[in-house]
């Protein structure tokens, strides 16, 4: 046995024991300095990693699951692999609370495609690494009531020495074709031949890609070659898929083969979320804390994604509707006014300053782009307040909110509204008074 294929063996046995020594359990990882927190410390981890969760799952709010809320979320255990395989994702969900969406997302290390993230058991790609290699992912859920869970758990790649190693591309079902690259561990001493063939994975021949076959043949020198495979499109609605390119050859006495894997994804792979009525609660946050400007009345909206716009409109007392595109009203001599925070920050603002106009008001949401989202509305009139957690689904609009400002909450008329009604009375005074002078 050649040395090179000793160390192949070496290499394989080892992982095979580490496999084996890694078994089913937890995987969530723990800090090694947990024990030295306090139990304000442990909460505000906990938070920050709630919120952390819940961005890939569009929750903006992201809630501590209750005590009676039963629900377990486990990723699995650690995994090691070789470089371009295909690793198992074996999420575990537990417990008679339902999830209504859940997400892997990578978190560390080199990309690595994930075929359908949406589900808790799914597959992901390990990269082609030349060295040792460390990458973690999240499995994050939600329920109705927006209460988070979240489990991580990591990928280790060892790879294997070979004398060819195959890559294979991640690209969407509408592109036209995908790559493999064949790389030698060096250059060819002599003329090499390789033989390749594709081979059906999720994706089948014919109705996914064109089967390819052949030779691919090294001068001396060269090192690395590319085989280009056509996909086919169609308008049936798929999930992430995979198909592989399998490479044989023999150097000298020694024969040898690589495998690589090609993904084919969904061309908007998100988490599908659809629009749910809001709850309904006390606003959490002081309007004096939130960006932008406070107001006696005050609406504003804030989501998950930042690739995503819902768009805010406040319908006032005169039925004027204030958005983006009609961004002030004068109503009773008091104006409203629509500020959008900044293009990076994923909120919305309307604003009544010093005086609103009395009456009823409405609050609409319009998804305007990207994924559907969850959200979170703030509404502030007077000393009172309230706050609505819900979804918006593409495209969706919904009137979430109803109030009406009475005379006490309307505010302080404004300095040049005062100074016009002082006008007004006093040109009523004199108006009177030269009516009694004309009498007399």
């Amino acid at each position: 046995m050649s040395g090179s294929l000793t160390a192949r063996w070496c290499l394989a046995a080892l992982l095979a024991l580490m496999l084996n020594a890694c078994g089913k359990g937890q995987s969530s990882h723990i800090d090694s300095n947990s024990a030295a927190l306090t139990p304000v410390q442990i909460e505000q981890n906990e938070k920050e990693e709630r919120t952390k969760a819940g961005v890939p799952l569009g929750v903006t709010a992201p809630q501590k699951p209750a005590a009676t809320t039963s629900l377990t979320l486990d990723a699995g255990p650690d995994v090691y692999s070789d470089a371009n395989l295909l690793v198992t994702l074996n999420g575990d969900i537990q417990g008679t609370t339902p999830l209504v969406r859940t997400w892997w997302s990578q978190i560390e290390g080199p990309e690595a495609p994930i075929l359908n993230p949406e589900q808790p058991n799914t597959q992901v790609v390990a990269p082609n690494v030349t060295q040792y290699t460390k990458l973690s992912f999240r499995l994050s859920g939600a329920t109705k009531e927006n209460e988070v869970v979240s489990d991580t758990l990591d990928l280790f790649v060892f790879p294997l020495a070979n004398i060819a190693r195959v890559t294979g591309s991640n690209q969407a079902e509408n592109d036209t074709k995908i790559n493999f690259n064949i790389k030698l561990d060096k250059p060819a001493p002599e003329t090499l031949v390789l033989t390749y063939r594709t081979a059906d994975g999720s994706a089948l021949e014919g109705s996914d890609y064109i089967a390819q076959a052949g030779d691919l043949t090294f001068a001396p020198g060269e090192q690395e070659k590319t085989v280009s495979v056509s996909l086919l499109s169609d308008t049936t609605l798929e999930k992430g898929e995979f198909f592989t390119l399998q490479v044989t050859g023999t150097e000298g006495e020694q024969s040898f083969s690589a495998r690589g894997i090609a993904v084919i994804r969904e061309s908007e792979q998100k988490p599908i979320i659809p629009t749910q009525k809001p709850t309904r609660s006390t606003a959490d946050t002081p309007q004096s804390e939130l960006p932008g400007q406070s107001g006696q009345v005050r609406v504003n909206v804030v989501w998950a994604a930042a690739d995503t716009r819902i768009d805010l409109s406040v319908k006032d007392p005169c039925s004027q509707w204030i958005t983006f595109n009609y961004f002030e009203a004068d109503c009773q001599l008091a104006r409203g006014i629509f500020e959008e925070l900044s293009p990076l920050v994923p909120q919305q603002n309307i604003y009544w300053a010093n005086q609103a106009p009395q009456g009823q008001y409405t609050v609409r949401l319009r998804h305007a782009n990207g994924a559907g989202s969850a959200y979170t509305a703030r509404v502030y009139w007077g000393e009172q307040n309230t706050q609505l957690q819900g979804t918006l689904g593409s495209g969706e609009t919904a009137e979430v909110f109803n109030f009406n400002v009475t005379e006490a909450e309307a505010g302080a008329p404004s300095s040049s509204s005062s100074s016009s009604s002082s006008s007004s009375s006093s040109s009523s005074s004199s108006s009177s008074s030269s009516s009694s002078s004309s009498s007399s």
